[in-house]
């Protein structure tokens, strides 16, 4: 019971570690590029232009800032994956770049979604509710990184 115990609190203090060090990275060093790929990508896919992170649709322009980035949920997902007891490092590194991939594919598709409702009469609303998307992406990652956990009997049922 105590070597559980001390394994849980293990798992939770690399966590948190991961957690810094993955978002101090991305804060400082990547995200301005990340912003300015997100908003290059997206605008490049709906067929219209950018300057910097600004996305210029039908006259409008939309500025891709941090919080369209999603730092702070793709550390959080990084973390748990990297954080994980008894997998060796290569495994976390592909489910990481898989996971990386599908975050960063519902982000371009959250924010194309987000400019075409930009008519929208309730488009507030419309804004948020699409944001919204991603939460359930990264709890689908997880779920998938768990069982992929439990068919290799690193956790147990």
């Amino acid at each position: 019971m105590l070597g559980k115990r001390l394994e849980n609190k293990k798992y939770l203090i690399n966590f948190i570690i991961y957690f810094l060090i993955i978002y101090f990275v991305f804060q400082y060093f990547l995200e301005d590029l990340l912003i300015r790929l997100l908003a290059n990508i997206s605008s490049h896919l709906i067929n219209t232009n950018t300057i910097g992170n600004i996305i210029i649709f039908k006259d409008k322009m939309f500025i891709v800032s941090s919080a369209c980035s999603g730092v702070f949920e793709l550390s959080l997902l990084l973390s748990f994956i990297l954080s994980t007891p008894k997998v060796k490092l290569k495994y976390k590194v592909i489910y990481g770049m898989f996971s990386l991939i599908i975050f960063s594919i519902s982000n371009i598709g959250r924010i194309i979604l987000i400019i075409l409702y930009s008519d929208s009469k309730d488009y507030l609303f419309i804004h948020n509710l699409i944001s919204f998307i991603l939460y359930p992406i990264i709890l689908a990652l997880n779920l998938i990184w768990i069982l992929i956990l439990k068919k290799l009997n690193v956790i147990s049922s």
